[in-house]
């Protein structure tokens, strides 16, 4: 049987190498859920350089569509879902399956 390396999995994650924060078990919805190091370092390179809408014709909407692009595979994995079934926007219009 497989052993889970619980240091390896505990170290990506950027808050528990707080002092406080590593003495809690953080057992929330996903609202409360600690980010590990991988996405915080995508959300920020995101943030810096194309925190903009996506699908428009000029440089970092095309890096931010490009990016939004590169996570529906992901998505698609996590979720056992070929794509979201609908979105919850703000706007009146859902977003139809590909299925």
């Amino acid at each position: 049987m497989t052993t889970l390396d619980l240091d390896f999995v505990r170290a990506q994650f950027p808050a528990f190498a707080h002092p406080e924060m590593g003495q809690w078990a953080h057992l929330e919805n996903a609202g409360g859920s600690y980010c590990p190091s991988q996405v915080v370092d995508l959300l920020t390179d995101l943030f810096a350089h194309a925190k903009c809408q996506p699908n428009w014709d000029f440089g970092p909407s095309v890096v931010a569509t490009e990016a939004m692009d590169r996570s529906l595979p992901s998505a698609d994995t996590s979720t056992g879902l070929s794509r979201c079934a609908a979105t919850v926007t703000r706007s009146p219009r859902l977003l139809k399956s590909e299925r």
